[in-house]
């Protein structure tokens, strides 16, 4: 089917990946979804099941430049639509005033700023293919200095910063060959948002999905909510 979409999402086989996965395929998309154990993504599988769109599994742990390589090669010469940037961990949730733990807070930075940046990179040409390709990076409130009232979890926040000047300088390298959007998707009842969460992945996903549909040029290298509101850096 070459007039087929195609969607890469990493962080797929769970919580707003899994339902960004189950959104495209429902839409007739070619799914590539990418996970660090695609043989336990039963869920994912079972979705796919009679949609009408495409599932591709990939295996994919998104601190390993290796994987992001292989993941690159296996598509070839395609063109890619969307790639949503959406794997990412917590990391420690300490209390400010204690010094988090290096080896914590470094891994932070590698998955939720360094791995995004490198599989863009390494995608840049399959994106820049497409007619109008676009990367979704998944950030966070909490890497908002201007609307910063906590001081807790600091690894997370300030990978999060880093995470939007990354997708920031991304988005002026690459404005020519395609979209960047950066976005916060709420606080979302997931394993990492917890039961004490505001908000269903569902309802995240179509706000991310009217933003995504929605994309115009004057939002490229933006940071908004998934109700679309504007976000201070």
């Amino acid at each position: 089917m070459p007039d087929m979409k195609s969607v890469l999402v990493t962080g797929a086989a769970r919580g707003l990946g899994l339902e960004f996965c189950r959104r495209y395929l429902a839409d007739g998309w070619r799914v590539h979804a990418a996970c660090r154990t695609p043989e336990k993504a039963t869920t994912l599988m079972a979705l796919a099941a009679g949609s009408p769109g495409e599932l591709h599994l990939h295996r994919l742990d998104v601190t390993s430049a290796r994987d992001g390589a292989a993941l690159a090669g296996a598509l070839g010469e395609s063109s890619l639509d969307l790639l949503i940037n959406n794997a990412g961990i917590i990391g420690p949730a300490r209390p400010g005033g204690e010094i988090p733990d290096e080896a914590a807070w470094s891994e932070a930075f590698r998955v939720n700023c360094q791995a995004p940046y490198r599989l863009t990179r390494l995608l840049a040409d399959a994106l820049g293919r497409a007619e109008n390709g676009l990367v979704v990076f998944l950030s966070s409130t909490m890497g908002s200095i201007g609307n910063l009232a906590a001081t807790n979890a600091v690894p997370y926040r300030t990978s999060k910063v880093a995470l939007n000047m990354a997708a920031r300088s991304l988005s002026i390298e690459f404005r020519d060959r395609f979209g960047v959007l950066i976005v916060h998707p709420g606080y979302v009842r997931t394993d990492m948002g917890g039961p004490g969460a505001t908000i269903e992945a569902e309802e995240s996903v179509a706000g991310l999905r009217r933003l995504i549909d929605g994309f115009e040029p004057a939002r490229h290298g933006g940071f908004f909510d998934y109700q679309g509101k504007a976000l201070p850096w």
